[in-house]
């Protein structure tokens, strides 16, 4: 059986190193804390006295209120009605980012987005609502500095119709490239070592069951579908259709030429360089 190691060390590196540029963070927990499990990582920072996660749905909110009763869980995405009552029970925060949920949303705290250029979800002008905690937008392209200034003045003006609400708009790449006034970053991929910079909180731990040499123009595997473009040397792995989803994201583990009719085994490039693959919840992982 496959496991993920996670390396709660390196985790926490990561963290005091993020607290240098940002003290006060809102921690994403989304597609089950990039697929370290969110019980494995609530129960690290709980231990470093953090207290303010996100995550994308109810469900995972749950999950992060079992371990921790009294932090604060931000949803970034929508909540059905027939939840409500869970969002009032377990004091979770909502966020509101379009007309339609007014109604639902009715009498709740709420987080309020703004669409600052992202054009996903979030509301494109100031709204009414009375109980606000915060008010946020999200940055498109941290690499593009024209791109990113239009948004901050962006989102400045929607502020200012916010005088009392904290604010926040960066993530880890745009707090790593640009000074935070805001009153929070939202901190996920560089808790998990997925920054430049920062150190690989994981590391996948799979029996190789037998290496072979494959040259170039042979198949491998079932069909027709993959076939060599160079000379190469590769590694038949213990790592199936059980472990595999193609639709989780767990970024920076291994490269896998996988498809949907993937079966019992999984094959590498031995020589390649960057190393990715989704991995689905029934891998077990494991804090060291």
């Amino acid at each position: 059986m496959a496991e993920l190691l996670i390396r709660k060390k390196r985790i926490i590196s990561n963290l005091n190193k993020l607290k240098e540029y940002s003290p006060n963070n809102i921690y994403v927990l989304k597609a089950n804390a990039y697929g370290l499990g969110i019980e494995n990582i609530v129960s690290i920072l709980k231990e470093q006295n953090e207290d303010f996660f996100a995550v994308s749905n109810i469900e995972e909110a749950m999950r992060v209120r079992k371990i921790d009763s009294g932090c604060r869980v931000l949803i970034l995405g929508d909540v059905d009605k027939k939840d409500i009552d869970l969002v009032k029970t377990y004091n979770f925060e909502p966020t509101l980012f379009s007309q339609k949920q007014m109604e639902k949303y009715r009498g709740l705290r709420v987080h309020v987005s703004f669409n600052t250029g992202l054009n996903r979800l979030g509301f494109d002008e100031p709204v009414d609502y009375p109980n606000i905690l915060s008010v946020y937008s999200h940055i498109s392209d941290a690499f593009n500095k024209k791109r990113v200034m239009d948004q901050v003045n962006r989102f400045d003006e929607i502020c200012k119709n916010y005088t009392n609400v904290k604010k926040h708009l960066f993530s880890t790449e745009a707090m790593l490239l640009y000074p935070n006034k805001y009153d929070y970053c939202r901190i996920g991929m560089g808790l998990y070592g997925f920054n430049e910079g920062f150190l690989k909180a994981s590391v996948l731990k799979v029996k190789v069951l037998q290496k072979r040499s494959i040259k170039k123009g042979e198949y491998i595997f079932y069909g027709s579908k993959n076939i060599a473009k160079k000379d190469m040397d590769i590694a038949i792995l213990e790592l199936g259709y059980k472990d595999i989803n193609i639709q989780n994201a767990c970024m920076d583990m291994m490269y896998m030429p996988i498809t949907e009719d993937i079966g019992d085994y999984v094959y590498i490039d031995i020589d390649s360089e960057k190393q990715l693959a989704s991995l689905s919840p029934y891998i077990k992982r494991t804090l060291i």
